[in-house]
């Protein structure tokens, strides 16, 4: 169950928005980018002919799978988030699933990244959600927040209308 948010709480997370979040998004994509390289240009080279379809969808699962893993393995960060101090939570899991973070990080980054003006929804919802964050019921905010609220075992800065 959710309790109210404090309003501490709430103006630290007002300040968590689309900036804060392109930032660590940008560092992201180098990182992904990088991190695809090195694993699909073996592949690659091995069995697909450089620049054919195939090529570039082994090059895009490796760029996908590294927000996946690395958001599911630091329960919620990448690092870009971590440079930034964000973090991504479910209000309903002390660990994000599997299943949230390939949803998020997979298909939903996906679908953005191929339709970047998605993304713009970020700057323009109540909270600064993205199509990820709405279909998976996640939050973007600050990792102090979610530090004090592990230490504290209560969920203060729970999303409530």
């Amino acid at each position: 169950s959710t309790l109210d948010r404090s309003s501490a709480a709430s103006d630290v997370y007002k300040r968590q928005g689309f900036w804060i979040r392109t930032v660590a998004f940008l560092i992201d994509a180098a990182v992904a980018s990088a991190f695809a390289g090195i694993f699909a240009s073996p592949v690659n080279a091995l069995f697909f002919t450089e620049g054919s379809m195939a090529a570039k969808a082994i090059s895009g699962f490796f760029f996908y799978l590294y927000f996946v893993l690395s958001t599911y393995f630091t329960n919620g960060q990448t690092l870009g988030k971590m440079i930034t101090a964000i973090r991504v939570i479910h209000p309903e899991e002390d660990r994000l699933s599997l299943t949230t973070v390939v949803i998020r990080e997979g298909f939903c980054r996906l679908i953005q990244t191929t339709f970047l003006l998605l993304y713009v929804i970020t700057a323009f919802s109540e909270r600064k959600r993205n199509l990820g964050d709405f279909l998976t019921d996640t939050y973007v905010v600050k990792d102090a927040l979610y530090a004090v609220e592990q230490k504290e075992g209560e969920l203060f800065y729970a999303y409530e209308n």
